[in-house]
C-alpha cells in the first residue's frame, strides 16, 4: 500500500469561530480519532491535494508535535459553493483491530463481450473492505476477460 506523510499542529482552540480563522489563513482543521486519544491539528491546504484529488488508496503518516500516527483518511468535507477542502476526518490504524476503507478496483484484462461489440461498464469504482491495517491492499483487482454481453460480476462472487 502506498504511503504519504503529513505535518500537522495540534489546536488548541476548537470551534467555528478557530476554524474560520484557519480557513482564511489557507489552513484545513483535521480530527485524529480511532486510537487512545482524539487529537484536533490542522495543516497546509496544498498538502492534503495529493491525498484529496487521487485516485489510489493511501495510509497516512501524520506527525503532530513529534509523535507519529499510521491513520487512513476517513471524510473529507467540502465548501458547497467553491469545493474547496473544509475539513477532513482521519483515522488511526492500531495494530490488532480491524479498519474499514474504501479500496478502488480495477479491471483486468478485456472483456470477452467487450471484443464481440459491447461496452463494458463499470458501476463500483470503490468497495468497502474491512480488514486488519496490514492485511489491507492498495488496489482490487477484477479479472473481466470471461465477462460475455449482458453477464456482470457481482461483488459477492469476487475472491
Amino acid at each position: 500500500m502506498k504511503s504519504l506523510t503529513l505535518e500537522g499542529t495540534e489546536r488548541k482552540e476548537l470551534g467555528g469561530k478557530y476554524s474560520a480563522r484557519l480557513k482564511r489563513e489557507n489552513f484545513v482543521p483535521c480530527v485524529l480519532y480511532g486510537g487512545s486519544e482524539i487529537v484536533h491539528f490542522y495543516a497546509p491546504y496544498t498538502s492534503f491535494k495529493k491525498i484529496v484529488y487521487s485516485p489510489d488508496f493511501f495510509s497516512i503518516k501524520i506527525t503532530i508535535n513529534g509523535k507519529e500516527y499510521d491513520t487512513l483518511l476517513k471524510e473529507v468535507q467540502f465548501h458547497p459553493v467553491t469545493d474547496k477542502i473544509v475539513h477532513l476526518d482521519f483515522q488511526e490504524m492500531t495494530p490488532g483491530k480491524k479498519v474499514s476503507a474504501q479500496v478502488p478496483v480495477k479491471l483486468v484484462g478485456q472483456a470477452a463481450g467487450a471484443k464481440a461489440g459491447g461496452k463494458l461498464v463499470q458501476k463500483m469504482r470503490m468497495i468497502k473492505l474491512k480488514a486488519l491495517p496490514q492485511d489491507l491492499i492498495e488496489h482490487l483487482e477484477v479479472n473481466v476477460e470471461a465477462l460475455e454481453i449482458g453477464k456482470a460480476i457481482k461483488v459477492k462472487d469476487i475472491q
